[in-house]
Protein backbone atom coordinates (compact mmCIF):
# COMPACT_ATOMS: atom_id res chain seq x y z
CA UNK A 1 0.00 0.00 0.00
CA UNK A 2 1.53 3.15 -0.73
CA UNK A 3 1.13 5.73 1.90
CA UNK A 4 0.99 8.76 -0.50
CA UNK A 5 -2.53 6.97 -1.56
CA UNK A 6 -3.63 7.04 1.96
CA UNK A 7 -4.99 10.43 2.38
CA UNK A 8 -7.01 10.46 -0.60
CA UNK A 9 -8.29 6.69 0.58
CA UNK A 10 -8.81 8.16 4.07
CA UNK A 11 -10.63 11.00 2.42
CA UNK A 12 -13.04 8.67 0.39
CA UNK A 13 -13.57 6.34 3.38
CA UNK A 14 -14.28 9.37 5.36
CA UNK A 15 -16.60 10.77 2.71
CA UNK A 16 -18.18 7.72 2.27
CA UNK A 17 -18.72 6.74 6.11
CA UNK A 18 -20.16 10.47 6.40
CA UNK A 19 -22.59 10.20 3.76
CA UNK A 20 -23.75 6.47 4.65
CA UNK A 21 -24.04 8.29 8.26
CA UNK A 22 -26.05 11.09 6.75
CA UNK A 23 -28.00 8.84 4.88
CA UNK A 24 -28.90 6.24 8.17
CA UNK A 25 -29.64 9.89 9.95
CA UNK A 26 -31.89 10.60 7.03
CA UNK A 27 -33.88 7.18 7.26
CA UNK A 28 -33.74 7.28 10.99
CA UNK A 29 -34.93 11.00 10.51
CA UNK A 30 -37.55 10.01 7.81
CA UNK A 31 -38.56 6.75 9.85
CA UNK A 32 -39.23 8.75 13.07
CA UNK A 33 -40.52 11.79 11.30
CA UNK A 34 -43.45 9.36 9.94
CA UNK A 35 -43.56 7.99 13.42
CA UNK A 36 -43.44 11.30 14.91
CA UNK A 37 -46.29 12.42 11.91
CA UNK A 38 -47.97 8.83 13.24
CA UNK A 39 -47.62 9.80 16.45
CA UNK A 40 -48.90 13.62 16.37
CA UNK A 41 -51.71 12.09 14.42
CA UNK A 42 -52.62 9.09 17.10
CA UNK A 43 -52.02 11.57 19.86
CA UNK A 44 -55.23 13.78 19.86
CA UNK A 45 -57.16 11.04 18.76
CA UNK A 46 -56.07 9.13 22.14
CA UNK A 47 -56.64 12.15 24.01
CA UNK A 48 -60.32 12.79 22.71
CA UNK A 49 -60.90 9.69 23.17
CA UNK A 50 -59.72 9.90 26.90
CA UNK A 51 -61.58 13.26 26.91
CA UNK A 52 -64.96 10.83 26.16
CA UNK A 53 -63.79 8.08 28.53
CA UNK A 54 -63.72 10.55 31.16
CA UNK A 55 -66.67 12.58 30.61
CA UNK A 56 -68.31 8.97 30.33
CA UNK A 57 -66.54 8.27 33.95
CA UNK A 58 -67.98 11.43 34.51
CA UNK A 59 -71.51 11.04 33.73
CA UNK A 60 -71.17 8.00 35.32
CA UNK A 61 -69.90 9.31 38.69
CA UNK A 62 -72.54 11.60 38.32
CA UNK A 63 -76.00 10.01 37.68
CA UNK A 64 -74.38 7.89 40.67
CA UNK A 65 -73.83 10.48 43.05
CA UNK A 66 -77.84 11.66 41.85
CA UNK A 67 -79.06 8.33 42.77
CA UNK A 68 -76.83 8.27 46.18
CA UNK A 69 -78.36 11.76 46.85
CA UNK A 70 -81.89 10.94 45.83
CA UNK A 71 -81.73 7.77 48.61
CA UNK A 72 -80.27 9.79 51.19
CA UNK A 73 -83.14 12.35 50.85
CA UNK A 74 -85.22 9.19 50.97
CA UNK A 75 -83.74 8.25 53.56
CA UNK A 76 -83.67 11.33 55.00
CA UNK A 77 -87.78 12.09 54.26
CA UNK A 78 -88.55 8.50 56.31
CA UNK A 79 -86.75 9.76 59.00
CA UNK A 80 -88.34 13.46 59.09
CA UNK A 81 -91.86 11.51 58.50
CA UNK A 82 -90.85 8.71 61.84
CA UNK A 83 -89.58 12.11 63.56
CA UNK A 84 -93.22 13.75 63.08
CA UNK A 85 -94.77 10.31 63.92
CA UNK A 86 -92.33 10.26 67.45
CA UNK A 87 -93.25 13.96 67.94
CA UNK A 88 -97.10 13.44 67.73
CA UNK A 89 -96.75 10.40 69.86
CA UNK A 90 -95.38 12.41 72.44
CA UNK A 91 -97.64 15.09 71.85
CA UNK A 92 -100.42 12.65 72.69
CA UNK A 93 -98.46 11.06 75.34
CA UNK A 94 -97.42 14.62 76.95
CA UNK A 95 -101.53 15.50 76.35
CA UNK A 96 -102.84 11.74 78.44
CA UNK A 97 -100.60 12.51 80.97
CA UNK A 98 -101.83 16.06 81.66
CA UNK A 99 -105.00 14.57 81.93
CA UNK A 100 -103.83 11.68 84.30
CA UNK A 101 -102.33 14.67 86.21
CA UNK A 102 -105.31 17.10 86.12
CA UNK A 103 -107.27 13.68 87.57
CA UNK A 104 -104.60 13.00 90.24
CA UNK A 105 -105.18 16.58 91.12
CA UNK A 106 -108.38 16.58 91.07
CA UNK A 107 -108.23 13.37 93.38
CA UNK A 108 -106.08 14.69 95.60
CA UNK A 109 -108.02 17.93 96.00
CA UNK A 110 -110.96 15.60 96.86
CA UNK A 111 -109.12 12.98 99.57
CA UNK A 112 -107.91 16.50 100.81
CA UNK A 113 -111.15 17.69 100.97
CA UNK A 114 -112.39 14.78 102.69
CA UNK A 115 -109.31 14.59 104.91
CA UNK A 116 -110.21 18.04 106.39
CA UNK A 117 -114.37 16.37 106.70
CA UNK A 118 -112.71 13.67 108.61
CA UNK A 119 -110.46 16.31 110.78
CA UNK A 120 -113.28 18.26 111.58
CA UNK A 121 -115.23 14.71 112.70
CA UNK A 122 -112.38 13.60 114.47
CA UNK A 123 -112.41 16.85 116.20
CA UNK A 124 -115.96 16.65 116.90
CA UNK A 125 -116.28 13.33 118.12
CA UNK A 126 -113.01 14.24 119.97
CA UNK A 127 -115.72 17.10 121.71
CA UNK A 128 -118.30 14.31 121.52
CA UNK A 129 -115.71 12.12 123.81
CA UNK A 130 -114.88 14.99 126.00
CA UNK A 131 -119.00 15.76 126.32
CA UNK A 132 -119.68 12.04 126.89
CA UNK A 133 -116.80 11.74 129.58
CA UNK A 134 -118.05 14.78 131.63
CA UNK A 135 -121.71 12.94 131.40
CA UNK A 136 -120.09 9.49 132.64
CA UNK A 137 -118.27 11.62 135.60
CA UNK A 138 -121.74 13.38 136.01
CA UNK A 139 -123.39 10.11 136.00
CA UNK A 140 -121.14 8.67 138.63
CA UNK A 141 -120.84 11.82 140.71
CA UNK A 142 -125.24 11.18 140.56
CA UNK A 143 -124.34 7.59 141.25
CA UNK A 144 -122.51 8.27 144.28
CA UNK A 145 -125.14 10.97 145.49
CA UNK A 146 -128.05 8.60 144.50
CA UNK A 147 -126.08 5.94 146.62
CA UNK A 148 -126.16 8.30 149.21
CA UNK A 149 -130.03 9.24 148.67
CA UNK A 150 -130.65 5.54 148.61
CA UNK A 151 -128.65 5.22 151.93
CA UNK A 152 -130.01 7.86 153.89
CA UNK A 153 -133.70 7.24 152.71
CA UNK A 154 -133.14 3.71 153.79
CA UNK A 155 -131.51 5.15 157.28
CA UNK A 156 -134.77 7.32 157.30
CA UNK A 157 -137.09 4.49 156.69
CA UNK A 158 -135.52 2.13 159.09
CA UNK A 159 -135.88 5.03 161.43
CA UNK A 160 -139.17 6.05 160.58
CA UNK A 161 -141.15 2.88 159.82
CA UNK A 162 -139.97 1.26 163.46
CA UNK A 163 -141.71 4.50 165.06
CA UNK A 164 -144.63 4.16 162.72
CA UNK A 165 -145.63 0.48 163.92
CA UNK A 166 -145.47 1.90 167.42
CA UNK A 167 -144.13 0.00 170.69
CA UNK A 168 -144.81 -3.40 170.24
Amino acid sequence: MDWASVPPLLTVVLTVAIAFAGGVWAVIKWGFGGVNARIDDIVPLVNARFDDQNRQIDARFEAQNRQIDARFEAIDSRFEAIDARFEAQNRQIDARFEAVDSRFDGLNSRFDAVDSRFDTVDIKIDAVDKRVDAVDRRIDELRVDLRAIVTRVDALQAAVVPAAMGPA
